[in-house]
């Protein structure tokens, strides 16, 4: 993923939420009703103040929507045949999958129809915590500040910025509101400023499935360039000369990323020379650039197996060069400062170490180690500045961010102050830039950007998340506890509660976990949950094995022939949480 991507996406998540709140008060709305249905845990009556019971709603609609059965024979590339009766509800288009759909969500409203008053007031509840205009921290890059705002009653953001001070004016390059006029659906991403600070580009899809389409506009004249790009998916990266522009697509059909192309700024991209081309069925290509802008990156591969190859940008021209060709279990991820590559890579071990290598010959037999491997610490995720690089980390099932002096070699920490707590570093794209932004939220603790002085070990509070209503965290209690697996591994678990609750076994609990993919499930700020919480709930995240909370070995010791640990790791958490008296 492209810098400029992973910063659209940090700065999209509040435009994204009050569709994912209509979801998340469906599935409280259910869990209250079967809370008040049983005899224990008790739950706070006053707080639900309804009458319908659990095993009412299953008989309150008619019946359930059945889609026929139209057999179909399935046959893999090694000969097996299995019969599918549903395969032809996969057909988009098809009136009658249409047409079940829609009678699903019938049946939906009417099953749910007697608890309609506490739906209605658990949406308005959660929507009254959303401060609707609002805008994201502003970063600095070649002369400019940068900054994403939102205006009340508008579903899409504004992307902005002021030249030299926060006190100029107002230069709007992108109103999405805009874009999204007569649109079913509008999803922006992938904004990439050229260097010379006039022209942007960026991708938008009008379709649900991530086929994007991508234009560049004249920040200069507030017009849109003839350029267009199909089946763009928002990996860019200009050359140096503004002129050039490097971008992914994708297959339409499978929407696999998996060419990389090079296009002249005014051409028609019928004239653009396709650099790259991902055949592998099962493999990904994208492009990124260097944070100092002197190199792109084409990566390629999928899971644990990734080859990159590199151009300078001041040589658009050129051909891309392998920095180390591919193999099984071998991956790799390249960076560049001060004429080394800075390579995060795992061929010294599954939690991955940093190597450097030399420009000039950077292939894997000039690779020396920077941070060797170890087996407590997951190396996740570099950021490389001209001062220091942040390493993003997890050590005993928590997120920590490590910081690396260029000039000395020495490292520390930075301290969060709280028990457990999800944290990422926001990649600032001033090369420059001497503080390292980080995200910060916990199960109590709304989202924060902070702004860390690398020199000095000094934070400032750039901006909380607002949360309307009278929210203050200082009411609810965090904790982080370890329960003992059957197997006699320890798993953490994360624990939210209000303050003054009788942690007597009384207390109904949400207990969630995920566990598959090394997809971590780390304890972030959602403030629909005080909903429940606020209703006498304990709220638990169980970080079983699958994810990647305790490493690499923690997403292999839940996959494949250990699967089972999965499960039976978020029983043992569940019955850790009733021996201490969490809940029952």
């Amino acid at each position: 993923m492209s810098r400029s991507v992973q910063y659209d996406k940090f700065l999209k998540k509040e435009s994204l939420k009050l569709n994912t709140m209509k979801y998340t008060l469906l599935f409280f709305t259910v869990l209250l009703v079967a809370c008040n249905s049983g005899k224990k845990p008790a739950v706070n009556r006053t707080f639900l103040s309804f009458n319908m019971q659990a095993s009412e709603l299953s008989s309150a609609g008619k019946v359930a929507p059945r889609p026929e059965k139209k057999p179909k024979i399935l046959t893999t590339a090694w000969g097996e045949q299995r019969t599918d009766d549903y395969y032809w509800l996969n057909e988009r288009e098809n009136p009658e999958v249409v047409a079940y759909l829609k009678a699903e969500n019938e049946y939906a409203e009417k099953v749910l129809q007697p608890v309609s008053a506490l739906r209605e007031r658990l949406f308005e509840e959660m929507k009254a915590r959303i401060k609707q205009d609002d805008n994201s921290v502003p970063y600095f890059n070649r002369g400019y500040w940068y900054y994403t705002r939102f205006e009340s009653g508008k579903e899409y953001p504004f992307f902005c910025r002021k030249k030299d001070s926060m006190t100029a004016a107002e230069e709007l390059m992108l109103d999405v509101n805009l874009l999204a006029e007569g649109q079913a659906y509008c999803n922006v991403t992938g904004l990439v400023v050229s260097p010379d600070n006039r022209y942007l580009y960026y991708a938008a899809d009008y379709t649900g499935r991530n086929l994007f389409r991508a234009r560049i506009k004249d920040l200069q004249t507030g017009q849109l360039m003839p350029d267009e790009f199909d089946s763009a998916f928002g990996g860019a990266v200009w050359a140096k000369n503004s002129r050039v522009l490097f971008y992914d697509t994708k297959d339409a059909v499978t929407l696999r990323t998996d060419k990389i192309w090079r296009h002249h700024l005014g051409n028609s991209s019928v004239k653009d020379v396709l650099v790259f081309h991902e055949t592998d069925e099962t493999a990904y290509a994208s492009i990124e650039g260097s944070k100092d802008g002197e190199y792109a990156f084409i990566n390629h591969g999928y899971t644990q197996n990734v080859e990159t190859h590199y151009l300078q940008l001041d040589q658009p021209e050129a051909e891309f060069k392998v920095i180390e060709p591919r193999k099984d279990d071998f991956y790799y991820f390249v960076e560049h400062h001060n004429g080394q590559f800075i390579i995060r890579t795992n061929q010294e071990g599954r939690n991955f170490s940093i190597m450097t290598a030399p420009v000039s010959n950077p292939g894997r037999a000039n690779w020396k180690a920077l941070i060797p491997h170890r087996k407590e610490a997951l190396l996740e995720h570099i950021e490389v500045y001209r001062d220091f690089m942040a390493i993003n980390e997890r050590r005993g099932g928590l997120q920590k961010i490590s910081l690396y002096n260029w000039k000395d070699g020495s490292r520390h920490d930075i301290d969060f102050g709280e028990p457990t707590y999800e944290t990422s570093t926001i990649p600032l794209p001033d090369y420059n830039s001497a503080l390292l932004r980080y995200a910060f939220s916990s199960l109590k603790t709304p989202a924060s950007v902070f702004d860390y002085e690398v020199a000095t070990r000094t934070r400032t509070l750039k901006k909380t998340e607002p949360v309307l209503g009278g929210y203050n965290p200082d009411n609810y209690e965090t904790a982080f506890l370890w329960a003992n697996a059957r197997d006699g591994v320890k798993v953490p678990v994360s624990v939210v509660y209000k303050k003054g609750i009788a942690l007597d076994g009384t207390a109904p609990c949400y207990q969630i976990g995920y566990g598959s993919y090394g997809s971590s499930y780390d304890p972030a700020f959602n403030k629909n949950m005080i909903s429940l919480i606020d209703r006498g709930f304990v709220c638990a995240i169980a970080h079983i094995r699958g994810g990647m909370e305790m490493g690499f070995e923690w997403y292999e010791q839940g996959k494949m022939d250990h699967k089972i640990n999965t499960f039976n790791d978020f029983i043992d958490c569940s019955e850790m949480l009733i021996q201490q008296k969490y809940t029952a």
